[in-house]
């Protein structure tokens, strides 16, 4: 990563854009995020996962957003 840390120049413009410090810490997060989430599995508990929409031909995402909201809901009652 270059020390000024924004990567792409402009024209007539000083400051460069696009930080490729957030790109790393982002792909940090999101291994973290998977680990965790191998390791809860393997411990038997139940995950509720905000399914993506955009996959051709699926027809329980809107089921499984229904149930992961109702969980959300349940779990946060009385907060």
């Amino acid at each position: 990563m270059p020390a000024v840390d924004a990567s792409i120049p402009l024209p007539a413009h000083v400051d460069r854009v696009g930080p490729v410090s957030t790109i790393a810490f982002t792909a940090a997060v999101w291994m973290i995020i998977t680990t965790v989430a191998e390791q809860l599995v393997e411990r038997g508990v139940k995950l509720f996962i905000h399914p993506s929409h955009n996959i051709p031909g699926d027809t329980t995402a809107r089921d499984r957003l229904d149930a992961a909201l109702s969980e959300y809901k349940r779990r946060i009652a009385g907060v």
